[in-house]
């Protein structure tokens, strides 16, 4: 009992339980480790752009290419095309992805929009593991960094599947991007650094943001017996994330 308040009231102590002596002392060098993880992204990304041609269409992504287009066409014509929201259950997913393919396809029409999707989507899944790798590291040191990368890379239900599987790889790309952001914020508490806040999933101003795009999103509005409740839900932990943020 006396050790653990002795280590409650001594700050180096502390300092090493939450690891940020030893995260400053592993982020302050780039190791070898940290130069191997840079070339393994290097050369995924150039192995994707040579390959991404073999790659075929699943049977979803003709469908979301769709979905895109009628997200793209209810907010061209002032909010009035609802057809988006008579298009299966599709309504229910996020749809930014699919709005950049359209985008994209239209911008460079001279390219197969399959291809555009299949690179944009492997340059999300290759950020995955920029990102996997980034929280490792943080958390255990540039070894475990490297580690992480090279085991992602070579599992076929990721880097197979980064091509062409346009819902779960930019989910789970975003998600582990969120964990990395979290982990460095913590690790800064009770002052984090501000690019982390801004960045970071934890900021309160881009709850408010984001809850104003999304209130115009096709399906926010679909489901009237539920916006009230997310609406106070959203606008309630934006205001105590505000204030912790602030205090």
């Amino acid at each position: 009992m006396s050790e653990n308040v002795a280590v409650s009231t001594n700050p180096a102590a502390k300092e090493q339980i939450y690891g940020r002596v030893q995260n400053r002392k592993l982020s302050r060098s780039f190791r070898a480790f940290d130069l191997a993880t840079a070339l393994l992204i290097v050369a995924v990304t150039s192995i994707a752009l040579f390959t991404f041609h073999d790659y075929a269409v699943s049977n979803d992504e003709g469908l979301q290419h769709h979905y895109g287009q009628l997200i793209l066409e209810y907010y061209r014509s002032g909010r009035t095309d609802t057809t988006v929201f008579g298009f299966r259950d599709l309504y229910l997913y996020g749809g930014l992805f699919d709005i950049l393919g359209v985008r994209l396809s239209e911008v460079f029409s001279g390219f197969d929009l399959y291809d555009i999707r299949h690179i944009l989507c492997a340059l999300i899944g290759i950020s995955g593991i920029a990102a996997t790798a980034a929280t490792a590291r943080t958390i255990s040191g540039s070894r475990a960094g490297f580690i992480a990368a090279v085991a992602l890379a070579v599992c076929g239900c990721w880097y197979g599947e980064m091509f062409n599987h346009t819902k779960d790889v930019p989910l789970a790309a975003g998600m582990i991007g969120a964990t990395y952001m979290l982990i460095r914020i913590m690790r800064r508490l009770p002052r984090p650094h501000f690019g982390d806040a801004l960045l970071g999933p934890g900021r309160p101003w881009l709850r408010s943001i984001l809850f104003a795009v999304s209130s115009s999103l096709p399906g926010f509005k679909n489901t009237s017996k539920h916006y009230s409740t997310v609406k106070f839900s959203l606008w309630s932990r934006s205001r105590v994330s505000m204030y912790r943020f602030i205090s």
